[in-house]
C-alpha cells in the first residue's frame, strides 16, 4: 500500500505494470512459494499471457517453479494446451493417458507439442531430441511431473511400462530427485522400485 502511489506515478509515466507483472509470474527461481504466486495473481498478473519468447506463464511455471501447489495456483486461472508434459506438471492422469496408444507409448500428438526446456531456463541441462524416441518422449513428461511432485503421474507412467530406473539422460531420475530435495518425489520412486 505504501508503494501505490509510486506505482501509480511509474505507470502515468509509461511503465507496463502489466507487463512486469507477468514477467514476475513466470517464476525466474526455483521453489517458487505459493504465497508470492497469489500476492502476483491478487494484483493483476495474467496466468495466461505470453512471456516475451512466446510460452505461456504457465508453461513457464510448470518448469521454472519446482512446486506443484504454486502451478496449481496458475492453472486453476489459465487455460492449458493439450499436451503430455503440460499434463504431467499439472499432475493429470487422466490427460498424460490421453497422450499414450495401449501398450503405453507416445501418440502422435505427444510429438506434437513438447517442453520447450532450452527456451525456459534449463538450456544446457537437457539435451535437445528434435527426433526424440518413445522413451526420450516419457522422460521429459517424468522429469515435469517430478519438478512439480506429481507423484500419481509417475506411479501412471511406471504402471504403463516407463523404466524407474531409466538412463535416458544420463542417470536415473531418483539422483537428480534426491540431490535436489524431492522427499516425497524419491519416496514414490523407491516405492516404485
Amino acid at each position: 500500500e505504501a508503494l501505490a502511489p509510486i506505482i501509480e506515478w511509474l505507470v502515468s509515466q509509461g511503465f507496463d505494470l502489466q507487463q512486469v507483472l507477468n514477467r514476475e509470474l513466470c517464476g525466474y527461481v526455483k521453489r517458487t512459494k505459493p504465497d508470492d504466486v497469489r500476492w502476483l495473481l491478487e494484483r493483476g498478473a495474467d496466468p495466461d499471457a505470453l512471456a516475451p519468447n512466446g510460452i505461456t506463464v504457465l508453461e513457464h511455471a510448470i518448469i521454472r517453479y519446482w512446486n506443484g501447489e504454486a502451478v496449481d495456483l496458475v492453472a486453476a486461472r489459465a487455460h492449458p494446451r493439450p499436451a503430455l508434459w503440460i499434463a504431467a506438471g499439472l499432475g493429470d492422469v487422466e490427460g498424460v493417458a490421453r497422450f499414450l496408444d495401449p501398450q503405453g507409448k507416445p501418440t502422435d500428438e505427444a510429438r506434437r507439442d513438447r517442453p520447450y526446456f532450452d527456451a525456459i531456463s534449463l538450456a544446457g541441462m537437457l539435451p535437445p531430441l528434435p527426433d526424440a524416441g518413445d522413451e526420450e518422449i516419457l522422460m521429459e513428461a517424468f522429469f515435469v511431473a517430478v519438478l512439480n511432485s506429481r507423484t500419481a503421474v509417475l506411479e501412471y507412467l511406471v504402471s504403463r511400462g516407463f523404466p524407474v530406473d531409466g538412463i535416458v539422460w544420463g542417470s536415473p531420475m531418483i539422483s537428480f530427485a534426491a540431490g535436489n530435495g524431492f522427499t516425497k518425489v524419491v519416496e514414490c520412486l523407491v516405492r516404485l522400485g
